[in-house]
């Protein structure tokens, strides 16, 4: 997913003794021609659409929390 001209990806890892998804969240854009990413771990969501949604929605946020990008 893009927003503000950076790339949003989730992955989601399932802990199987809890039976739990929980989301990993990388948001990578481009500045002077050079790629930063950044990588967040959340909660853990009884389905991985769940996790999935609530990964999107912390990369967003954590991008829209900085002006300068």
């Amino acid at each position: 997913m893009r927003h503000r001209d950076c790339v949003v990806n989730v992955n989601c890892c399932l802990d199987d003794a809890k039976s739990r998804w929980s989301p990993i969240v990388d948001v990578s854009w481009s500045s002077d021609g050079k790629v930063d990413v950044e990588l967040f771990t959340g909660k853990s969501f009884m389905t991985r659409k769940e996790a999935v949604q609530a990964g999107l929605e912390m990369g967003i946020k954590w991008i829209d929390s900085w002006e300068d990008l």
